[in-house]
């Protein structure tokens, strides 16, 4: 009778560890970014739900990877904060260490220009975030969107007509600098980002990223819990 109490309690001990790894294994986060290359570029920045809580915060939601490269094009002095989003089960493809990483199709870059010690807004002292552009890998190639934030800087909307604004901030030595920011236009975005391609014995324009070359992403990132080289992190991502 003995035996037999012990082997129920040992079956039911399997069930109990066999549901718990079970439990374990089933559950895998989802990240909440949205990306529909049919529906992009969204009307506003909010709709790709690529940050958690407050907008402005720019807290990257689940599998949205911030990155710096190790040198940066000059943005009439702005701050940049640059993100890097794949669709699950997709990474990016390596070629060389000088030339642009190969991302897939649905890939997103997210970039985001913003001042800090701002002298004209009601808050003098604060943060103003001007814009946020992103890249869209598609099939037929990388598409531009631009984002320009409300007052509130509760928001961004879609916009890649151009525009200036007038910004004032004091900068590391504690001097007041002015500049008018350029926003720019669809087009200015494409010069930029323009590359010669030759396909059979036709050149053509194609358009690509620019910082995300491994030779520029070969140094640490302070990823909040833990520093290390970008390129691994991109690695351990399953970014690359």
């Amino acid at each position: 009778m003995r035996k037999y109490y012990y082997l129920i309690f040992a079956v039911f001990l399997s069930i109990v560890f066999f549901m718990s790894c079970s439990d374990k294994d089933e559950y895998v986060p989802v990240s909440p970014v949205t990306v529909d290359l049919t529906q992009v570029p969204y009307p506003k920045l909010s709709d790709y739900k690529f940050f958690e809580g407050d907008l402005k915060n720019q807290i990257p939601a689940l599998n949205v990877l911030p990155y710096a490269p190790a040198s940066s094009l000059f943005a009439d002095y702005a701050h940049k904060k640059r993100f890097v989003w794949m669709p699950p089960g997709t990474k990016a493809t390596y070629n060389a260490d000088s030339k642009v990483l190969e991302l897939p199709v649905g890939a997103c870059l997210i970039k985001t220009f913003y001042y800090d010690n701002v002298q004209n807004i009601t808050a003098v002292g604060g943060t103003r975030i001007i814009e946020t552009r992103i890249m869209i890998r598609k099939a037929t190639g990388w598409i531009f969107a631009d984002y320009v934030w409300n007052t509130e800087q509760t928001e961004a909307y879609f916009d890649l007509a151009g525009s200036y604004t007038d910004i004032s901030w004091k900068d590391e030595n504690n001097v007041v600098k002015s500049t008018s920011y350029r926003i720019p236009t669809e087009v200015q975005c494409m010069i930029c980002h323009k590359n010669k391609e030759v396909v059979g014995t036709t050149e053509i324009d194609t358009y690509i990223p620019i910082g995300i070359k491994p030779q520029n992403l070969n140094c640490n990132y302070n990823y909040f819990t833990e520093t290390k080289t970008q390129v691994t992190k991109w690695i351990e991502q399953c970014y690359l």
